[in-house]
Formats: structure tokens, C-alpha cells, sequence
């Protein structure tokens, strides 16, 4: 059913205010060339991605509301507390969980990247990330994810890969390159209009 209870909070799917979220964290607007907006929304607290028409129903997209990182068809799959959403090629929405980047293509969640919580570069299942707070998607299909906790910006190929972009296990304030850099807590990302990684640096009260 669409109305399921959460402890003192409810998931409820329907039209405007009559729908019920609980903890709706990063959220991403798709408009099509030609086509009428969608909003795709991490639903952090009900472990749910939901999906707002134009009309303003919302509906679930993914995840069965139980707490954990299944793969498999969109609404018996889980997603573990999802706190950003973003658009890539081909209509396919990326999902950043805390220690994973996920999928939902198709209607089928998988996952791109990550596993156990950590620090640790590496080929899908062996990168590790600890509190990943945005995602950023290029046409290529590859992400950018910051890493809150670790202090770094890591970059994820098409295949799976994290790989450090730029920062150290250090906190701190320093610009340079790749690893020279530092942050403290690095979270809100966009690209602007020529590419360029634009990067919300929270602790040190800066934009990078």
C-alpha cells in the first residue's frame, strides 16, 4: 500500500499537500526537450526516492521503505537513507546513500559505487566513502560525489571506479592541486555554465 506508517510519521503518496515525506533531502528537476517537468526527490527518512509530476502527484519510485542497499526492481530494491538525487544521460538517476552511489535505470535500482563505510579508491565494490552529501553528473555519465566526512571530492567512472579528485585525509583550508588542496567539509556541488566543479566547502564558510 501507499500509506504506510514510519513509528509518528507517515509515507503517503497523493496529490499536493495531501502527499507526506519524511526528511526530503537533495532533490533534482528533469524537464525533457519538449516535455513537462519532473521532480525526482530523496526521501531520506522513509528510505525512498519519490517522483513529483507536473500536476503535483507524488508517487514512489524506488525503494520498498525498508533501511538498507538492495539492488534489484525499483520497488522491492532498498535504498539506506538517501540524501542527493541527480539526472545523467539517458534518464537514468543517480542516488547518493552514504557510503554508495546508486542507480535506478529502467526501473532497476543497482549500484555504481561503494560498499563498506570508509576511505578507499578502487574499482566499485573496493572504493569506500564516508558520508557522501551531492552528486554532480556530466553527459559522459561519470559523477562527482563529495565526501563529507573524508574532506574530499571523489570522482566515479562510468564503470564504477572512485578515485580521489581532490583533498586529504587533512582538514583545513588550502588551494593547489589534487591532493594539496584541503577542505573541511565539502558538500553542495554544481557545475556552472563552463564546467567548471563548483564546491560548497561548509566549515570553512567558502565556495570553492
Amino acid at each position: 500500500s501507499p500509506d504506510r506508517c514510519r513509528g509518528r510519521h507517515r509515507l503517503l503518496d497523493g496529490v499536493g499537500a495531501t502527499a507526506q515525506l519524511n526528511g526530503p533531502a537533495g532533490l533534482t528537476v528533469d524537464t525533457p526537450a519538449g516535455g513537462e517537468t519532473t521532480v525526482y526527490v530523496a526521501d531520506r527518512m522513509n528510505n525512498l526516492i519519490r517522483q513529483i509530476d507536473p500536476s503535483g502527484k507524488v508517487v514512489t519510485l524506488a525503494g520498498s521503505g525498508l533501511l538498507g542497499s538492495v539492488d534489484g526492481p525499483a520497488l522491492q530494491g532498498r535504498v539506506a537513507r538517501p540524501i542527493d538525487v541527480a539526472m545523467g544521460p539517458g534518464g537514468t538517476l543517480y542516488i547518493a546513500e552514504p557510503y554508495r552511489v546508486r542507480m535506478l535505470a529502467d526501473g532497476v535500482l543497482t549500484t555504481l559505487s561503494g560498499g563498506d563505510p570508509g576511505f578507499g579508491n578502487g574499482p566499485k565494490k573496493l572504493a569506500s566513502y564516508n558520508e557522501l552529501a551531492s552528486l554532480v553528473v556530466q553527459p559522459d555519465g561519470s559523477v562527482y560525489a563529495s565526501d563529507f566526512v573524508n574532506r574530499r571530492v571523489r570522482a566515479i567512472t562510468v564503470a564504477g571506479a572512485g578515485m580521489t579528485l581532490a583533498g586529504s585525509e587533512k582538514g583545513g583550508y588550502i588551494d593547489g592541486y589534487s591532493s594539496v588542496a584541503r577542505f573541511e567539509t565539502p558538500a553542495g556541488m554544481a557545475l556552472d555554465a563552463t564546467g567548471r566543479l563548483l564546491i560548497a566547502d561548509t566549515f570553512n564558510r567558502r565556495l570553492r
